[in-house]
Protein backbone atom coordinates (compact mmCIF):
# COMPACT_ATOMS: atom_id res chain seq x y z
CA UNK A 1 0.00 0.00 0.00
CA UNK A 2 2.56 2.35 1.44
CA UNK A 3 4.08 1.49 -2.89
CA UNK A 4 1.06 2.33 -4.59
CA UNK A 5 0.90 5.29 -2.64
CA UNK A 6 4.47 6.54 -3.52
CA UNK A 7 2.72 5.60 -6.94
CA UNK A 8 -0.03 7.57 -7.16
CA UNK A 9 1.66 10.64 -5.89
CA UNK A 10 4.33 10.83 -8.19
CA UNK A 11 1.73 10.20 -10.68
CA UNK A 12 -0.53 13.10 -9.47
CA UNK A 13 2.12 15.48 -8.93
CA UNK A 14 3.42 14.96 -12.88
CA UNK A 15 0.19 15.61 -13.90
CA UNK A 16 -0.90 18.51 -12.10
CA UNK A 17 2.81 19.85 -13.19
CA UNK A 18 1.46 19.46 -16.97
CA UNK A 19 -1.86 21.11 -16.29
CA UNK A 20 -0.53 24.31 -14.41
CA UNK A 21 2.40 24.26 -16.73
CA UNK A 22 5.29 24.34 -14.33
CA UNK A 23 8.75 23.20 -16.06
CA UNK A 24 10.58 21.45 -13.25
CA UNK A 25 12.68 18.33 -13.47
CA UNK A 26 11.01 14.48 -12.84
CA UNK A 27 12.84 14.59 -9.56
CA UNK A 28 11.43 16.79 -7.65
CA UNK A 29 8.12 14.64 -8.35
CA UNK A 30 10.01 12.03 -6.88
CA UNK A 31 11.85 14.03 -4.12
CA UNK A 32 7.65 15.25 -2.74
CA UNK A 33 6.91 12.15 -2.80
CA UNK A 34 8.71 9.86 -1.17
CA UNK A 35 9.36 13.03 1.80
CA UNK A 36 5.09 13.55 1.30
CA UNK A 37 5.04 9.52 2.45
CA UNK A 38 8.21 9.19 4.54
CA UNK A 39 6.75 11.92 7.25
CA UNK A 40 3.18 10.71 6.76
CA UNK A 41 4.53 7.22 7.87
CA UNK A 42 6.82 8.95 10.88
CA UNK A 43 4.44 11.10 12.07
CA UNK A 44 1.15 8.57 11.65
CA UNK A 45 -0.95 9.03 14.71
CA UNK A 46 -0.86 4.94 14.94
CA UNK A 47 1.63 3.13 12.86
CA UNK A 48 -0.07 -0.26 13.06
CA UNK A 49 -3.56 0.71 12.96
CA UNK A 50 -3.32 2.90 9.97
CA UNK A 51 -0.97 0.60 7.90
CA UNK A 52 -0.91 -2.76 9.15
CA UNK A 53 -4.22 -3.34 10.28
CA UNK A 54 -6.16 -4.76 7.29
CA UNK A 55 -9.79 -3.89 8.86
CA UNK A 56 -8.84 0.02 9.30
CA UNK A 57 -6.10 0.23 6.42
CA UNK A 58 -8.90 -0.37 4.05
CA UNK A 59 -11.36 1.95 5.00
CA UNK A 60 -8.75 4.88 5.91
CA UNK A 61 -5.78 4.42 3.71
CA UNK A 62 -6.22 2.55 0.74
CA UNK A 63 -9.68 4.73 -0.42
CA UNK A 64 -7.05 7.74 -0.27
CA UNK A 65 -4.28 5.65 -2.51
CA UNK A 66 -7.57 4.91 -4.99
CA UNK A 67 -8.66 8.43 -4.94
CA UNK A 68 -4.97 9.35 -6.15
CA UNK A 69 -4.74 7.12 -8.95
CA UNK A 70 -8.46 7.91 -10.22
CA UNK A 71 -7.94 11.54 -10.15
CA UNK A 72 -4.22 11.01 -11.68
CA UNK A 73 -6.03 9.16 -14.56
CA UNK A 74 -8.88 12.20 -14.92
CA UNK A 75 -6.29 14.47 -15.42
CA UNK A 76 -4.04 12.38 -17.46
CA UNK A 77 -7.09 11.79 -19.97
CA UNK A 78 -8.05 15.32 -19.94
CA UNK A 79 -4.77 16.27 -21.28
CA UNK A 80 -4.38 14.16 -23.72
CA UNK A 81 -7.79 14.16 -25.39
CA UNK A 82 -6.58 17.91 -25.86
CA UNK A 83 -10.18 19.38 -25.66
CA UNK A 84 -12.10 16.69 -26.90
CA UNK A 85 -15.36 14.97 -25.88
CA UNK A 86 -13.87 11.70 -23.61
CA UNK A 87 -14.77 8.24 -25.14
CA UNK A 88 -18.08 6.89 -24.07
CA UNK A 89 -16.85 4.39 -22.13
CA UNK A 90 -14.49 7.06 -19.91
CA UNK A 91 -17.44 8.86 -17.89
CA UNK A 92 -19.55 5.53 -16.66
CA UNK A 93 -15.96 4.24 -15.70
CA UNK A 94 -14.68 7.05 -13.51
CA UNK A 95 -18.41 7.00 -12.27
CA UNK A 96 -18.31 3.36 -11.19
CA UNK A 97 -15.15 3.71 -9.73
CA UNK A 98 -15.67 6.35 -7.79
CA UNK A 99 -18.87 4.63 -5.97
CA UNK A 100 -17.00 1.78 -4.81
CA UNK A 101 -13.81 4.14 -3.73
CA UNK A 102 -16.41 5.83 -1.84
CA UNK A 103 -18.09 3.05 -0.11
CA UNK A 104 -15.12 2.70 1.59
CA UNK A 105 -15.82 4.50 4.35
CA UNK A 106 -17.16 8.30 5.30
CA UNK A 107 -14.00 9.84 6.18
CA UNK A 108 -12.48 9.19 3.15
CA UNK A 109 -15.52 9.74 0.74
CA UNK A 110 -16.59 13.13 2.57
CA UNK A 111 -13.11 13.90 1.68
CA UNK A 112 -13.33 13.32 -2.03
CA UNK A 113 -16.96 15.35 -2.23
CA UNK A 114 -15.26 18.55 -1.52
CA UNK A 115 -12.18 18.17 -3.24
CA UNK A 116 -14.41 17.60 -6.51
CA UNK A 117 -16.53 20.16 -5.56
CA UNK A 118 -12.86 22.69 -5.92
CA UNK A 119 -11.71 20.78 -8.97
CA UNK A 120 -15.31 21.43 -10.53
CA UNK A 121 -15.07 25.01 -9.77
CA UNK A 122 -11.42 24.95 -11.09
CA UNK A 123 -12.54 23.93 -14.50
CA UNK A 124 -15.73 25.88 -14.78
CA UNK A 125 -13.34 29.09 -14.22
CA UNK A 126 -10.81 27.61 -16.89
CA UNK A 127 -10.74 29.15 -19.97
CA UNK A 128 -8.71 26.41 -21.99
CA UNK A 129 -9.22 23.35 -24.10
CA UNK A 130 -9.24 21.34 -20.67
CA UNK A 131 -12.68 22.81 -19.59
CA UNK A 132 -15.15 20.94 -21.38
CA UNK A 133 -13.52 16.88 -20.79
CA UNK A 134 -12.78 18.14 -17.17
CA UNK A 135 -16.56 18.93 -16.58
CA UNK A 136 -17.50 16.04 -17.96
CA UNK A 137 -15.15 13.86 -16.44
CA UNK A 138 -14.42 15.38 -12.36
CA UNK A 139 -18.42 16.02 -12.29
CA UNK A 140 -18.47 11.88 -12.89
CA UNK A 141 -16.19 11.43 -10.42
CA UNK A 142 -18.48 13.74 -8.02
CA UNK A 143 -21.36 12.26 -8.54
CA UNK A 144 -20.21 9.01 -7.57
CA UNK A 145 -18.53 9.67 -4.78
CA UNK A 146 -21.77 11.72 -3.76
CA UNK A 147 -24.11 8.76 -4.23
CA UNK A 148 -21.44 6.60 -2.09
CA UNK A 149 -22.04 9.37 0.69
CA UNK A 150 -25.60 9.14 0.22
CA UNK A 151 -25.44 5.84 0.87
CA UNK A 152 -23.51 5.55 3.59
CA UNK A 153 -25.37 8.89 5.64
CA UNK A 154 -28.66 7.06 5.32
CA UNK A 155 -27.23 3.46 6.09
CA UNK A 156 -29.68 2.38 9.05
CA UNK A 157 -26.52 1.76 10.70
CA UNK A 158 -25.65 5.62 10.84
CA UNK A 159 -28.75 6.31 13.00
CA UNK A 160 -28.28 3.20 15.94
CA UNK A 161 -25.52 4.60 17.97
CA UNK A 162 -27.85 6.92 18.90
CA UNK A 163 -25.40 10.16 18.55
CA UNK A 164 -26.28 11.04 15.35
CA UNK A 165 -28.85 13.72 14.43
CA UNK A 166 -29.54 16.18 11.41
CA UNK A 167 -30.14 18.64 13.69
CA UNK A 168 -26.45 18.02 14.91
CA UNK A 169 -25.03 19.15 11.65
CA UNK A 170 -24.03 22.50 12.14
CA UNK A 171 -22.92 21.41 15.70
CA UNK A 172 -20.76 19.20 14.09
CA UNK A 173 -19.13 21.52 11.48
CA UNK A 174 -18.23 23.57 14.64
CA UNK A 175 -16.35 20.71 16.49
CA UNK A 176 -14.73 19.91 13.24
CA UNK A 177 -13.29 23.59 12.83
CA UNK A 178 -12.30 22.97 16.73
CA UNK A 179 -10.96 19.67 16.07
CA UNK A 180 -8.70 20.59 13.23
CA UNK A 181 -7.64 24.04 15.18
CA UNK A 182 -6.40 21.03 18.67
CA UNK A 183 -4.93 18.93 15.55
CA UNK A 184 -2.66 21.50 14.24
CA UNK A 185 -1.79 22.93 17.43
CA UNK A 186 -0.73 19.56 18.93
CA UNK A 187 1.14 18.75 15.80
CA UNK A 188 3.18 22.03 16.35
CA UNK A 189 4.09 21.18 20.05
CA UNK A 190 4.49 16.87 20.42
CA UNK A 191 6.27 16.74 16.46
CA UNK A 192 8.22 19.98 16.64
CA UNK A 193 11.70 18.58 14.67
CA UNK A 194 9.72 16.81 11.89
CA UNK A 195 7.60 19.63 11.24
CA UNK A 196 10.26 22.31 10.63
CA UNK A 197 12.27 19.45 8.57
CA UNK A 198 9.75 19.11 6.51
CA UNK A 199 9.08 22.68 5.75
CA UNK A 200 13.22 23.16 5.24
CA UNK A 201 13.06 20.38 3.07
CA UNK A 202 11.29 21.42 0.33
CA UNK A 203 11.61 25.01 1.23
CA UNK A 204 16.09 24.40 0.31
CA UNK A 205 15.33 22.01 -2.57
CA UNK A 206 12.97 25.09 -4.36
CA UNK A 207 15.05 27.64 -3.02
CA UNK A 208 18.07 25.56 -5.01
CA UNK A 209 16.09 25.52 -7.82
CA UNK A 210 15.29 29.15 -8.78
CA UNK A 211 18.21 31.10 -7.27
CA UNK A 212 20.59 29.05 -9.65
CA UNK A 213 22.29 31.73 -12.41
CA UNK A 214 20.82 30.36 -15.02
CA UNK A 215 17.64 30.02 -13.58
CA UNK A 216 15.11 33.70 -14.37
CA UNK A 217 13.29 35.58 -12.10
CA UNK A 218 9.74 34.98 -12.60
CA UNK A 219 7.49 37.52 -13.91
CA UNK A 220 5.48 39.87 -11.92
CA UNK A 221 2.26 38.17 -12.70
CA UNK A 222 4.01 34.37 -11.43
CA UNK A 223 5.40 36.39 -8.62
CA UNK A 224 1.33 37.34 -7.69
CA UNK A 225 0.31 33.89 -7.39
CA UNK A 226 3.09 32.98 -5.18
CA UNK A 227 1.98 35.07 -3.07
CA UNK A 228 -1.34 34.06 -3.15
CA UNK A 229 -0.59 30.60 -2.42
CA UNK A 230 1.19 30.99 0.17
CA UNK A 231 -1.55 32.94 1.73
CA UNK A 232 -4.46 30.41 0.26
CA UNK A 233 -2.29 26.66 1.15
CA UNK A 234 -3.14 26.96 4.60
CA UNK A 235 -6.68 28.05 4.59
CA UNK A 236 -7.42 25.63 1.76
CA UNK A 237 -5.52 22.86 4.29
CA UNK A 238 -7.17 23.66 7.68
CA UNK A 239 -10.87 23.56 5.18
CA UNK A 240 -10.05 20.26 3.88
CA UNK A 241 -8.27 18.81 7.28
CA UNK A 242 -11.96 19.90 9.06
CA UNK A 243 -13.55 17.92 6.41
CA UNK A 244 -11.68 14.94 6.61
CA UNK A 245 -12.39 15.60 10.72
CA UNK A 246 -16.61 15.96 9.77
CA UNK A 247 -17.47 12.19 9.96
CA UNK A 248 -16.67 11.55 13.47
CA UNK A 249 -17.37 14.94 14.74
CA UNK A 250 -20.73 14.01 13.45
CA UNK A 251 -21.04 11.18 15.68
CA UNK A 252 -19.65 14.02 18.39
CA UNK A 253 -16.09 12.53 18.98
CA UNK A 254 -12.31 13.51 18.46
CA UNK A 255 -11.04 11.03 15.53
CA UNK A 256 -9.61 8.27 16.49
CA UNK A 257 -6.15 7.91 15.83
CA UNK A 258 -6.93 6.23 12.23
CA UNK A 259 -9.43 8.11 11.25
CA UNK A 260 -6.79 11.16 10.98
CA UNK A 261 -4.82 9.73 8.68
CA UNK A 262 -5.82 12.54 6.30
CA UNK A 263 -5.66 14.95 8.75
CA UNK A 264 -2.00 14.05 9.21
CA UNK A 265 -1.62 13.42 5.10
CA UNK A 266 -2.76 16.55 4.03
CA UNK A 267 -0.81 18.79 7.19
CA UNK A 268 2.27 17.15 5.93
CA UNK A 269 1.65 18.08 2.54
CA UNK A 270 0.60 21.33 3.46
CA UNK A 271 3.86 22.16 5.09
CA UNK A 272 5.87 20.50 2.57
CA UNK A 273 4.65 22.88 -0.14
CA UNK A 274 4.29 25.80 1.99
CA UNK A 275 7.89 25.60 2.16
CA UNK A 276 8.51 24.77 -2.08
CA UNK A 277 6.60 28.29 -2.18
CA UNK A 278 8.97 29.82 0.47
CA UNK A 279 12.26 28.79 -1.08
CA UNK A 280 10.38 30.20 -4.34
CA UNK A 281 9.94 33.42 -2.85
CA UNK A 282 13.31 33.80 -1.27
CA UNK A 283 14.68 32.96 -4.38
CA UNK A 284 13.58 35.55 -6.30
CA UNK A 285 16.06 38.20 -3.55
CA UNK A 286 18.68 37.01 -5.21
CA UNK A 287 18.82 40.14 -7.18
CA UNK A 288 19.38 41.95 -3.95
CA UNK A 289 21.84 39.76 -2.32
CA UNK A 290 25.51 39.84 -2.92
CA UNK A 291 27.82 37.08 -3.71
CA UNK A 292 24.79 35.47 -5.58
CA UNK A 293 26.86 32.64 -7.43
CA UNK A 294 27.05 31.06 -3.71
CA UNK A 295 23.49 30.83 -2.88
CA UNK A 296 23.15 27.78 -4.99
CA UNK A 297 25.94 25.74 -3.07
CA UNK A 298 25.34 26.89 -0.02
CA UNK A 299 21.66 25.28 -0.46
CA UNK A 300 22.84 22.37 -1.83
CA UNK A 301 25.03 21.69 1.79
CA UNK A 302 22.52 22.73 3.62
CA UNK A 303 20.09 20.29 2.19
CA UNK A 304 22.47 17.40 2.57
CA UNK A 305 22.69 18.82 5.92
CA UNK A 306 18.48 18.54 7.20
CA UNK A 307 18.70 15.49 4.83
CA UNK A 308 20.38 13.27 7.44
CA UNK A 309 17.07 13.98 9.82
CA UNK A 310 14.90 11.58 7.65
CA UNK A 311 18.27 9.34 7.60
CA UNK A 312 18.35 9.05 11.50
CA UNK A 313 14.36 8.32 12.25
CA UNK A 314 14.24 6.16 8.71
CA UNK A 315 16.43 3.67 11.11
CA UNK A 316 14.58 4.39 14.07
CA UNK A 317 11.33 2.87 11.68
CA UNK A 318 13.40 -0.10 10.38
CA UNK A 319 14.55 -1.01 14.40
CA UNK A 320 10.53 -1.30 14.97
CA UNK A 321 9.84 -3.50 12.56
CA UNK A 322 11.62 -6.69 14.12
CA UNK A 323 9.03 -5.78 17.09
CA UNK A 324 6.18 -5.67 14.59
CA UNK A 325 7.77 -8.99 12.75
CA UNK A 326 7.46 -11.28 16.86
CA UNK A 327 3.95 -9.86 16.97
CA UNK A 328 2.77 -10.99 13.66
CA UNK A 329 4.60 -14.06 14.36
CA UNK A 330 3.24 -15.15 17.41
CA UNK A 331 -0.51 -13.65 16.31
CA UNK A 332 0.10 -15.86 13.08
CA UNK A 333 0.62 -19.33 15.29
CA UNK A 334 -2.26 -18.81 17.37
CA UNK A 335 -4.33 -17.91 14.46
CA UNK A 336 -3.52 -21.68 12.86
CA UNK A 337 -3.68 -23.22 16.24
CA UNK A 338 -7.48 -21.64 16.46
CA UNK A 339 -8.32 -22.78 12.96
CA UNK A 340 -7.10 -26.56 13.32
CA UNK A 341 -8.53 -26.85 16.75
CA UNK A 342 -11.68 -25.70 15.12
CA UNK A 343 -11.24 -28.18 12.60
CA UNK A 344 -11.34 -30.86 14.75
CA UNK A 345 -14.09 -30.09 16.20
CA UNK A 346 -13.64 -28.34 19.49
CA UNK A 347 -16.76 -25.60 19.62
CA UNK A 348 -15.17 -24.06 23.41
CA UNK A 349 -11.61 -22.78 22.65
CA UNK A 350 -9.43 -21.40 25.46
CA UNK A 351 -6.65 -19.57 23.86
CA UNK A 352 -3.38 -17.60 25.12
CA UNK A 353 -4.07 -14.17 25.93
CA UNK A 354 -2.41 -11.32 24.38
CA UNK A 355 -1.57 -8.29 25.76
CA UNK A 356 -4.21 -5.36 24.02
CA UNK A 357 -1.15 -3.60 21.88
CA UNK A 358 -1.51 -0.69 19.70
CA UNK A 359 -4.99 0.25 20.43
CA UNK A 360 -6.23 -2.95 19.29
CA UNK A 361 -8.64 -5.19 21.44
CA UNK A 362 -7.59 -8.74 21.46
CA UNK A 363 -9.49 -11.62 22.90
CA UNK A 364 -10.98 -10.71 25.99
CA UNK A 365 -11.26 -13.69 28.72
CA UNK A 366 -15.04 -13.16 28.85
CA UNK A 367 -16.98 -15.47 26.10
CA UNK A 368 -20.03 -12.93 26.46
CA UNK A 369 -17.69 -10.07 25.26
CA UNK A 370 -18.56 -8.95 21.80
CA UNK A 371 -15.35 -9.22 20.06
CA UNK A 372 -15.49 -13.16 21.24
CA UNK A 373 -18.54 -13.16 20.00
CA UNK A 374 -17.08 -12.06 16.77
CA UNK A 375 -13.98 -13.80 16.81
CA UNK A 376 -16.10 -17.14 17.69
CA UNK A 377 -18.45 -15.97 14.40
CA UNK A 378 -15.75 -15.96 12.38
CA UNK A 379 -13.81 -19.10 13.62
CA UNK A 380 -17.32 -21.33 13.13
CA UNK A 381 -17.17 -22.02 16.94
CA UNK A 382 -19.55 -21.42 20.15
CA UNK A 383 -17.28 -19.62 22.40
CA UNK A 384 -13.93 -18.45 22.51
CA UNK A 385 -12.10 -16.72 25.56
CA UNK A 386 -8.66 -16.06 26.15
CA UNK A 387 -6.52 -16.87 29.37
CA UNK A 388 -2.80 -15.87 30.21
CA UNK A 389 0.07 -18.49 29.25
CA UNK A 390 0.66 -20.92 31.71
CA UNK A 391 -3.35 -20.89 32.90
Amino acid sequence: MILLLLIGLIWIFHEVKKMINIQLPTVVDFFMAVSLVFFSVLQAPNLFQIYFWRSSSLTHVAPVILFLLLTAFILFYIRSVKGNTPAFWVSPTVFFASLVIGGAGETPTVFMVVVYSLLIYYFWRHRGLDRRPGLILISSAFAGTFLALCGLFFAPANFLHGKTSLLLLPVAILKSLKFTFEFIWDTFLILPIPTVVSVMLPGLLFFGLYVKPDQPPLLVVQKKRVGIMLILLPLLSYLLIAVSFSPSAYAQAYPIERARFIGRFLMTAALMFEGALLGVWFAQLKTHLSYQHLLFPIAGIFLLIVGLYPLRSGLWLWNNVESYRAWASAWDERDATIQSRAESGEQDLVVAWFPNRFGIKDIDGSTKHWVNRCIADYYGVNTIRSVPTGE
